[in-house]
């Protein structure tokens, strides 16, 4: 399954931190990470430059600015929005981007959700196409 976990967030870098370490702990691991950073702010953005390794060059796409990066086997993503468009603006972002890299299964949540370590596994294991 390929999947790309999709992150939305807005001036919390504490809980997006948390989230994140959530993310890493996983057992079975999504293929990519999207954080989506509604009204982007400097804290945001330097977790990101050190927790995604994310480089510091980013394209422009019609969502905002979208930088990319790579830890270890994980594809890291992190789009800067220079608007707030709420939670469902967000992820309307987040899933068209993650789509446009045909992802097959997109997990959703926001920053101050803390997954527990095994529930990408769970999902995965539970679902019946």
């Amino acid at each position: 399954m390929n999947t790309a976990a999709v992150v939305v967030t807005f001036n919390k870098p504490l809980l997006l931190k948390s989230c994140l370490s959530g993310i890493f702990s996983q057992i079975e691991m999504p293929n990519s990470i999207f954080v989506i950073d509604n009204s982007a702010d400097t804290a945001t953005y330097n977790l990101c430059l050190t927790k995604l390794n994310i480089n510091k060059n980013a394209q422009e796409t019609e969502f905002g600015r979208l930088y990319s990066g790579k830890l270890k086997d994980l594809n890291t993503f992190y789009l800067s929005k220079s608007e707030n468009d709420g939670g469902a603006g967000g992820f309307y972002s987040g899933i068209e981007l993650a789509i446009s890299f045909k992802f097959d299964y997109l997990w959703l949540m926001d920053d101050d959700g803390i997954p527990h370590n095994k529930s990408l596994y769970f999902l995965k294991k539970t679902y019946k196409p």
